[in-house]
């Protein structure tokens, strides 16, 4: 009985978790909804120039493209022939899920699961995936930390961010580098490989070793973090601009401090691909550095707006892919792939 009863608390689990994001997400807009001047924010997005949405779309796309260009960056290390131009739908589709159609599946699991049914494996699916995301973290607080030391508002907040960030950014490059360096590595990896007949323990040896490899490879981490700083320049831009849009005076350097934080703060899974948690960091952020709630907001709403338009094309490609509900159905029921 136990052995028909565990899916069914394993699914039961998951909807629990997603309820729960759902809840928070819905409670934050909430906050915002009833603690906002909306007569203000529609005011602002009548200020707003037409030019100015198709910048920030166009930049929104250039970021996916930069994305993909990353993903192909370690996936080619296994050479298994994925192109950036094979891969920037399969990319496509993952924002889909991750902005307009947030559910169990993820859209980093959907880019886990399209190479893992090729045959390639849990370690070479999930690695580039994980590497990649923690890269680009470590550089959103990297950048952050830099950014810090331009900015010309001083309070106790920034005095803080001074402190802290620096310390973080350091951190994380002394964790990576534990982790691509052999002799702390694989004393570690022979360690756990005493439980690798567990197939979770496996699985997880596997993506490990994968991602130390990739660490280990000066020249293919220098690409992946020349990318990663690139993407998020492109994002910073795509703020500042919108800013700028609305009338908001802040210099460049002010924005590349806060919008690493926004991200940073909505990559923690406490709501449904970040909707909420993003926003309500963002009136806050901004606030600390004399930005208007209502301008804040604003920025917010535009912002979404195209991170919705720049997913629909995910929709196609989805639509388009042969067996699409199956390829759904399957990811979501894959043991062993993150989500």
């Amino acid at each position: 009985m136990n052995r028909w009863l565990r899916p069914i608390k394993r699914s039961t689990s998951d909807l629990m978790q997603t309820f729960i994001k759902i809840g928070v997400s819905l409670g934050l807009i909430a906050f915002l909804v009833f603690r906002i001047e909306w007569a203000g924010v529609v005011n602002n997005l009548e200020k707003i120039s037409a030019w100015v949405i198709a910048a920030a779309i166009g930049l929104q796309i250039m970021a996916y493209l930069i994305g993909t260009w990353r993903w192909s960056v370690l996936l080619a290390l296994h050479q298994l022939g994925y192109r950036v131009k094979s891969l920037f739908p399969i990319y496509f589709i993952g924002a889909l899920f991750n902005n307009l159609l947030p559910s169990l599946t993820g859209g980093d699991l959907l880019r886990a699961y399209y190479i893992f049914r090729q045959k390639h494996g849990i370690a070479v699916a999930v690695s580039p995936i994980i590497t990649e995301r923690v890269i680009g973290l470590v550089v959103l607080i990297g950048l952050a930390a830099l950014a810090i030391h331009y900015i010309k508002i001083v309070n106790s907040f920034t005095v803080m961010l001074r402190a802290l960030l620096p310390l973080m950014f350091f951190g994380c490059i002394t964790v990576l580098f534990l982790i691509g360096h052999s002799k702390v590595y694989w004393p570690v990896h022979r360690f756990f490989e005493r439980w690798q007949h567990i197939k979770i323990v496996e699985a997880l040896l596997r993506i490990a070793e994968a991602s130390h490899r990739y660490i280990n490879r000066p020249r293919v981490m220098a690409r992946l973090v020349g990318l990663s700083v690139l993407g998020q320049v492109v994002e910073i831009s795509l703020f500042w601009l919108l800013g700028r849009g609305v009338g908001v005076e802040l210099d460049f350097w002010s924005y590349a401090v806060i919008v690493p934080l926004i991200f940073v703060v909505a990559s923690l899974p406490i709501t449904i691909g970040g909707h909420g948690v993003r926003e309500t960091a963002a009136v806050a952020f901004f606030g600390i550095y004399g930005m208007a709630e209502d301008q804040a907001a604003t920025i917010m709403v535009v912002f979404l707006a195209v991170l919705l338009i720049t997913s629909l094309p995910g929709l196609y490609f989805y639509m388009s892919m042969k067996g699409h509900q199956d390829f759904l159905k399957e990811a979501s029921h894959t043991k062993g792939l993150p989500h």
